[in-house]
Formats: structure tokens, sequence, C-alpha cells
């Protein structure tokens, strides 16, 4: 590809991200919101609707002086994608239309010690229960990531290095393949359900097995040098008497705050504690000693949400998890926590939002960085 098809082939790539994102926009909006000169935004939506990737829909009332325009829409029939994502004890999948539109869905438990050959097996067996069939496939996985290498660089907690999992994917499944960090693709799927919000610097919190960020500006990932930016779970909140971390240091934000310490810290008092949900039900019936753990988790999540507010300074914070998925008063206390911890310039900043995919996010937002990654590599309009 030249370089002129190159710089045609990102801007087909951002203008389809943009109306797959904006319930209603039309060629002057597409014109003024990526600085494209409107004869060159009339000339690809036209090549867009030509190659059947764009349809005109309904009109819609333009910006100025209540004018008609033609709402457009990307073709959701057109293709397909695929997201795989791969925990340490479970593999999730989801299959997306163009438009972004969640078509399946499935997850199914996985031992620790499978290869990751075994965990894509299986989810190519979990995909092939349907009809549907993709153009390219995005990888959400734990650990370190080289995505441009389609490498996993190091996992901890599967004891991998230097896995070369796109080599490997690829002899699967034959399509494409992306990957990228599991907390990146959060970040990727929970902005989409955000659909008709735009922001241009967002950054997401998540708190499950892990504790992890990301921040995303002007429609780019920060990845810093190694791709590590956002490891906020190894960053030191107790400094005197912290628990030892996986990664060998004592205090990191993941040693109070991934699900199974917080559980293992609950069992301490009350050894029948299996889970989350059980810890929220003892906190719902006042039980102290639940009362005093999630007053403190509060307090560590709206001290984190702190250091993101005062180091990246974002439009919007996401805070998602398996926290926030079993214990559903959780996220309103930390925001009430906030209001404490908050920096007194930064003391009006409000736009939280609760991650809204669950469960599915992260394979959802692999399968919306397959579209992204396949829309830029690819010439999807012809002459």
């Amino acid at each position: 590809m030249n370089r002129c098809s190159k710089v045609l082939t990102q801007e087909i790539s951002t203008i389809l991200d943009l109306i797959r994102h904006s319930p209603d926009i039309s060629r002057i909006n597409i014109s003024r919101q990526l600085g494209i000169s409107p004869a060159s935004t009339t000339r690809i939506i036209s090549k867009l609707i030509q190659n059947n990737l764009v349809v005109e829909a309904d009109e819609i009332t333009a910006e100025n002086a209540g004018r008609r325009a033609t709402k457009l829409i990307v073709n959701n029939d057109v293709m397909n994608f695929a997201g795989i994502e791969i925990s340490d004890i479970y593999i999730a999948v989801s299959i997306i239309d163009f438009g972004g539109n969640l078509l399946y869905t499935a997850r199914i438990d996985s031992s620790p010690g499978e290869s990751l050959k075994g965990r894509l097996t299986a989810a190519e067996n979990l995909l092939s229960r349907t009809h549907y069939r993709f153009q390219a496939l995005g990888i959400s996985c734990i650990g370190t990531i080289d995505p441009e290498r389609k490498i996993i660089d190091y996992c901890d907690i599967l004891g991998w290095e230097k896995v070369e999992a796109g080599r490997i994917a690829e002899k699967i499944f034959n399509v494409p393949i992306y990957i990228d960090n599991d907390v990146k693709c959060d970040l990727l799927g929970e902005y989409f359900a955000l659909k008709g919000e735009n922001y241009n610097f967002i950054s997401l919190l998540s708190f499950a097995r892990g504790v992890a960020s990301a921040t995303m500006e002007y429609n780019c990932i920060q990845r810093g040098f190694m791709n590590v930016s956002g490891e906020i779970g190894h960053t030191i909140i107790e400094y005197s008497d912290g628990r030892m971390c996986s990664c060998g240091m004592r205090g990191c934000a993941s040693t109070v705050l991934a699900e199974d310490n917080i559980i293992r810290e609950a069992q301490k008092t009350a050894p029948d504690i299996t889970s989350l949900r059980d810890i929220w039900t003892a906190f719902s019936n006042e039980c102290m000693w639940a009362v005093r753990l999630l007053d403190r988790t509060s307090n560590y999540i709206a001290a984190l949400a702190r250091n993101i507010i005062c180091m990246q300074n974002p439009q919007c914070i996401i805070l998602r998890g398996s926290l926030f998925d079993e214990m559903p008063g959780l996220y309103d206390m930390v925001l009430e926590k906030y209001k404490f911890f908050a920096y007194y310039p930064l003391k009006k900043f409000e736009n939280f939002k609760l991650g809204r995919l669950g469960a599915e996010s992260s394979s959802f937002g692999a399968a919306i960085m397959a579209i992204n990654e396949y829309c830029k590599a690819n010439q999807l309009i012809h002459s």
C-alpha cells in the first residue's frame, strides 16, 4: 500500500469509527469534527456508500439554521468480527456486526495450567457453534502484550513469557489476528458503549481479579514505552505494613483491591465467605467487619481515582469490574469518598461513569479492536 493509499485508508477508518459511534451524524458533522474538507468528506462517503459500507438513513436537523441533512449509518450486515478474552480462570467470546452490535457471546471455565493453544481451541469451539462467520479476530489477554509483534511478553498469573499468540491464533482461525491487554480492550468496549457521548480524553479503572487502568486520548490508547501504561495495580499504597504482591513487592494496590484478596481478608473474620456477593450481603446486614472492609475498599478506590485525575486530567473516568458488578452500592460509596480525596482545583470533577458491559466488556472490546485494526490495515473501498 503506497503512502497516499495509507492516508486514505486511515481517513476511511476514522470516518467509519465516528459514524459507528455517533447515533446522529451527517456529512457536515463529519467534516467539522475531523477537520476534513467538505469536498473530501463527500467524496469518501460516496465511495463508502458505493462499496456498501455506509448507508443513508433518515433526515436530521443540521447544526446551523435548522437545515436538514442526511443521517449516515454503517451497514451492519457487511461483515462480522470476533473477540476472545483470555483470563486465568475463564475464556469468553463475542461476535459483533460491522456496526458494533453484539450478535453472540459465550463463556467457559478454564484451568490455570492450560496452554494458550488449548484455550484458543476451546474458544474456536465456542465460536463455531454459531452460524456467524467473522472477518478478523481480536484477542484480549491478561499480562504485558506487544500488539505490533502479537506476542504475550509476560503474564505472571499464567506463567507465560514471550508467547507468540498471533502465530498460534492465525493457525487455528485463519483470519487476521490482533491482540492487546485485557484492560485496554475493556476501555475500547466501554467507550463504545457510551454511544453518542464523544470524549476526547477518557480513562478507565478496572477492579476485578486484578487492578489496572487504561487511558485513551483522541481515540488512541496511551501505551507508554513498553505498552505497560496503566499498571496502577502495582503502585504502592501501603508503605509500612503492606501485603506481599505477586510482583515481589509489598503494599501494591492489587493486594487490597483485587477480588480474591478482598475475599481472603473477609474470611479472616467470616470463614464462610466465598464471594463478593457474600460480602455485600453481610454489609447490607450491617455486619461491622463488612462495613469496615468496604469502607477501606472504597477509600482505596477513591484514592486511586484521585491519582488518575491528578496525573491524567481526563474528561471522564469509567469504573468497572466485578467489585462493582457484585457489590452494587460500592460505586456510590466511592463517589462519596472521592469528595474527600479530591485535589482542590479538581473538586469540580464529577464525570464518573459506571461500566455498562459487565463480564462481556473485554471480549466485546477485543472485537471492537478487530474492527478498528482491520479497517486501518485494509483498503475497504475500490474505485
